[in-house]
Formats: C-alpha cells, structure tokens, sequence
C-alpha cells in the first residue's frame, strides 16, 4: 500500500465500522443495566405521567407503517433526595407495535404508586420495568453483524 490513495468506500466502511462498534457497545450496556436492575434497591414512585407516541411512515409500497413509543416518567425518593426519571426501562420501548408498546405499562395510571428499582451506586438510574427482552439481544447481534461486515470489507478492499 506504500503511495496507495484509499477508496471513499473504504473510508465509508471505516467510518460504518466505527458507528457500528459504538452502537454495539451502547446495547451491551442497555443489556448489562437491564440484567443488573433485577437486582437493584426497591423504593416507592409514583407515576407523572404516561403517553403513547404512535408514528406513520410510508413502506415505498403506497401503504403505512406504524410504529409506537411508550413513556413514563416517575418521582421517587432515595435517602431524602428526590428524583424524577423518564427512563422506565432497559428493554425497547421505541418504534414498537402497538400491542408491544400497550402492553409495555399495562395497568399503569397517571398518580399510581408504582416500585422502582434503583442502582444503590447511582441512585438517579432507576427503572419501573426490570431485565431485558429479546429486542435488547437483537440490537447487540444486528449492531455487531453491521460492524463485521464493514470491517470485512474495509480489510477486503486493503489488501
């Protein structure tokens, strides 16, 4: 490669690579926190508020998909601090359908007490819904599969 000029596509892989291994790292740690807060301290919340975002995108087809997002945001108190979360969970709860997203906070109601689990460590990292589902372990392979077939064709293109 002495005086070689490297592909644009070789820099976009690089550069694909890159995103890639950084996403995957951010869903390793959506996993990790999910699993841990299993095992989190217990306190008391109550819910702030709930809603549901339903969004409509065009599949190329002339039809629509539809995607849900949930959201809860909670207060609770932790050894006389108070805090207020929007995190619920570790799990997806963004771009779902809509039976998955409903079904996310099922029974829960704007001023419901509700248990939270926090990280003793980090008291300002709590969750309503502990663990993790199969949509955490799809967000891992997917990441990492895109940044081994960049980095493949990167290594490919250099040789």
């Amino acid at each position: 490669m002495n005086g070689a000029v490297i592909s644009p596509y070789v820099w976009l892989a690089l550069a694909i690579f890159v995103f890639a291994a950084v996403a995957t790292a951010w869903a390793w740690q959506q996993y990790r926190l999910g699993e841990a807060s299993r095992r989190w301290r217990r306190t008391e919340g109550t819910v702030v508020d709930i809603w549901f975002d339903v969004r409509e995108t065009s599949d190329g087809d002339g039809g629509t998909d539809v995607s849900t997002s949930a959201h809860l945001v909670y207060d609770y108190v932790v050894n006389g601090q108070h805090y207020r979360s929007r995190r619920f969970t570790y799990r997806p709860s963004r771009g779902l359908g809509e039976r998955e997203a409903y079904a996310l906070l099922s029974g829960i109601t704007r001023g419901q007490r509700v248990e939270v689990r926090y990280d003793p460590r980090r008291p300002q990292r709590a969750v309503v819904l502990t663990g993790t589902d199969a949509g955490n372990l799809w967000r891992i392979a997917i990441c990492a599969v895109v940044a081994c077939i960049a980095l493949a064709y990167a290594a490919l293109r250099l040789v």
